[in-house]
């Protein structure tokens, strides 16, 4: 089977990783696999090392609050799309796909271009479009006319398509993560890593992923530290990632926040890393603190695999994947208080916080390996008819 995926960005973190694993699991199968990015990067780079061939289509149009500021731009974002569906015909009629799957909902041309050319098209669901309501009244109803399926990372999303064509063609599927893959790491990476955040020891507390300040919330996080300082004077507190393009002032601002805080010497953000496994590995409790409702939130599932105890804001994935109390808590989204209790709970009893840990591995076992999604995926592909038996 051929399966041509269009995706942007060309980094690797939440959908690249979720696409990067996809592939693999579909090159072992002996299937012909192709991704179209905008750019090459670190995703194409480990794509190209497992098979995957290329296409690079620079600037890919994609639905960003800048492009319908005004009606410029809106006339802009059309003649970008129009032009992208024409690329991307040329790649379907040269490569011959058997499916065209879109990898995230934002880019629409993909999805034309497989109507045309008389392809099925799966659109993968991966966002939650809870701060464009108008826009999203009219994209839902265009996901549904160009889809032959619409696969959703999550419950919330799915519901997102309720009252529109696109509900009938939704399928929710946890693509999950293969631990045999996602840990890679030695105890002497998570030892390193550990003597880096905590070097007089101590308990780490750290959120994973893009620093975007008022959307991922870890200007919420840093407010709970402060909070958290005085009675836990040997904890740490750490943000692993880099700042989301264009949002780099971020990194700068939360620093100037935990210097006020009085919490600059606990504080740590490691900008863009390759090991982000074994750092998380090396954290005592992870955080998802995001403002912004998460569609599902790799980052708790990551957590749960490596045994953590994971603290999320209960507006989005992170609430199909913690078990309340169990395996984690939920706090409302932009309370730092309400973050600083559920921390100061698992701070003040770490037997507690680890057999939370444990029981949230077993969780992920349980609901989220990649093996569950991959099996689901291949069987949404076999509705529509395509012969998904391993190629030898």
């Amino acid at each position: 089977m051929r399966i041509l995926f269009v995706h942007s960005p060309a980094d690797l973190y939440g959908a690249s990783r979720a696409l990067l694993r996809l592939c693999c699991d579909m090159r072992r199968s002996g299937w012909a696999v192709a991704v179209v990015l905008p750019e090459e990067g670190a995703l194409s780079q480990r794509l190209a090392e497992v098979g995957v061939e290329i296409f690079l289509m620079p600037g890919i149009a994609k639905l960003e609050r800048q492009n319908f500021a005004t009606a410029a731009g809106v006339v802009r974002f059309c003649r970008d799309v129009l032009s992208d569906i024409r690329a991307q015909r040329r790649i379907i009629a040269r490569w011959r796909p058997d499916v065209i799957h879109t990898n995230i909902s934002i880019i629409p041309s993909a999805a034309v271009a497989a109507k045309l050319a008389g392809r099925p098209h799966l659109w993968h669901l991966r966002e939650s479009f809870s701060e464009f309501p108008g826009l999203w009244a009219v994209y839902k109803h265009l996901m549904g006319a160009f889809s032959t399926r619409i696969v959703c990372c999550s419950q919330l999303t799915a519901d997102q398509l309720a009252g529109s064509w696109g509900g009938r063609r939704a399928r929710i599927v946890y693509e999950g993560l293969a631990s045999s893959e996602f840990c890679v790491f030695s105890a002497a990476d998570v030892a390193a890593w550990r003597r880096r955040f905590a070097p007089e020891g101590g308990p780490v507390v750290g959120v994973v992923g893009r620093i975007r300040m008022v959307r991922k919330g870890q200007e919420v996080f840093v407010a709970a530290a402060q909070q958290l300082a005085g009675a836990f004077p040997a904890a740490r507190f750490v943000c692993i990632g880099g700042a989301y393009p264009g949002n780099e002032s971020h990194v700068d601002e939360l620093r100037r926040r935990a210097e006020r805080a009085g919490i600059g010497h606990r504080f740590e953000i490691t900008g863009d890393i390759e090991d982000v496994a074994a750092a998380t590995a090396a954290l005592d409790i992870a955080v998802m603190p995001s403002v912004v409702p998460e569609p599902f939130g790799n980052v708790v599932m990551e957590a749960m695999c490596l045994g953590k105890p994971v603290v999320a804001s209960a507006n989005g994935g992170g609430r199909e994947q913690i078990e309340e109390g169990v395996t984690g808590f939920l706090v409302p989204p932009g309370d730092a208080d309400a973050l600083a209790r559920a921390l100061a709970t698992l701070l003040a009893d770490p037997e507690r916080a680890r057999a939370m840990g444990e029981a949230g591995r077993r969780r992920f076992e349980a609901l989220f390996t990649s093996e569950k999604g991959h099996a689901a995926i291949r069987r949404l592909y076999a509705e529509l008819g395509l012969d998904v038996a391993p190629e030898c």
